[in-house]
């Protein structure tokens, strides 16, 4: 069983490579407009990565039996 629905992951990954390339590249500008679509989508995300690690703890717990 995965940790993540697909439903997460996508915007996850999406979040992880805007924090990867503005970490490489912090002389540049912000683009505050995009910052603020990857806040939305970080607000719109949490509770589906929430939801997938409660279940996928009650997986494990159901493991340890």
């Amino acid at each position: 069983m995965a940790a993540l629905s697909d439903s997460a992951y996508g915007p996850l990954l999406e979040l992880q490579r805007f924090r990867h390339f503005k970490g490489c590249y912090f002389e540049m500008d912000f683009d505050w407009d995009r910052i603020d679509f990857m806040l939305a989508k970080l607000h719109d995300v949490h509770p589906l990565v929430q939801k997938d690690l409660r279940r996928f703890c009650g997986f494990v717990k159901e493991l340890d039996g």
